[in-house]
């Protein structure tokens, strides 16, 4: 029996994320999952600083895919 998994993010994809305390972390990179206290967390990287951020997908409320701009512009 193989366990569930959408497979949502996809590892060296570039993410917007949301966590329900109402924080935003912007293009940040999809590392992979890691192992925390026996709970698995959801690894980035930030671009900006080179630092890592952990999000336990429980608290987490959203992840929009950050994209090449290959849909052209959007007119109002």
């Amino acid at each position: 029996m193989s366990a569930y998994d959408d497979k949502l993010l996809a590892e060296g994809l570039n993410y917007s994320v949301g966590t329900n305390d109402g924080r935003a972390f912007n293009k940040v990179t999809f590392i992979g999952k890691k192992m925390h206290n026996g709970k698995e967390m959801l690894s980035f990287a930030l671009e900006e600083n080179n630092r890592q951020l952990i999000v336990n997908p429980s608290y987490m409320c959203w992840a929009l895919e950050e994209g090449e701009e290959e849909y052209g512009q959007i007119n109002p």
